[in-house]
């Protein structure tokens, strides 16, 4: 991702200090396991971090790049705060077997994760991800077609059009690229039952490729 680098970078003092209490393992067992040794690492790396801290979205995201996560055998879907009924769950998706892996994050420093059911919004969350890239890609299509990237006014124009919620107006020009949030909502026809925060990454160029990042 192109976002990979400055993430990295934020939390690179707290990978070192925790990789002299935690070996770095090549992630290849069973979905749950996986999980569970990516949801350690960023234990340790909070844990090991001065000052010692809960675990927040950067530990988590910095563990599924240091830990060597096969994207083709586990993807993490949503990262802690992007489920706002559920800030200290994080979702991971098997893409071979099409399964999700839920896991809690105690809201205390050294906490023990542990893998739980996964409620609702979770489920939620892989439909909501895939409307919104799909959304993404059709307004950076659009704009290419005119000859030019995506720009912040593109986006509001198409959120409105499909309904969706955007939790700040963009204001980034064509070429300049974005980070933009949106606020999605599952409904049963009669009722809200999930809410689900992603955030995409526009690209500067014509014909660059949306991301799904943290918040």
């Amino acid at each position: 991702m192109s976002h990979a680098a400055p993430r990295l970078s934020s939390v690179v003092v707290a990978s070192a200090l925790a990789l002299v209490y935690f070996s770095i393992p090549s992630v290849s067992a069973a979905p749950t396991s996986r999980a569970l040794v990516v949801a350690d690492y960023a234990v340790a790396t909070a844990s090991h971090e001065r000052p010692s801290h809960v675990v927040n979205a950067d530990d988590v995201f910095n563990a599924v790049a240091t830990t060597r996560v096969n994207p083709t055998n586990l993807v993490l879907e949503s990262d802690l705060g992007q489920i706002p009924d559920n800030p200290r769950l994080i979702v991971f998706l098997s893409p071979t077997l099409y399964r999700s892996t839920c896991v809690y994050f105690p809201n205390k420093i050294n906490g023990a994760p542990k893998i739980v059911s996964c409620p609702p919004e979770a489920s939620a969350a892989a439909v909501i991800e895939s409307q919104t890239l799909n959304l993404s890609r059709n307004v950076i299509a659009v704009a290419a077609s005119h000859g030019r990237a995506v720009s912040g006014a593109d986006v509001i124009a198409a959120a409105r059009a499909q309904k969706d919620e955007l939790a700040a107006t963009p204001t980034f020009r064509a070429g300049q690229g974005g980070k933009v949030k949106f606020n999605e909502q599952v409904s049963n026809g009669t009722s809200t039952i999930a809410a689900v925060v992603f955030c995409v990454l526009f690209p500067k160029t014509a014909y660059g490729i949306p991301k799904v990042v943290n918040c």
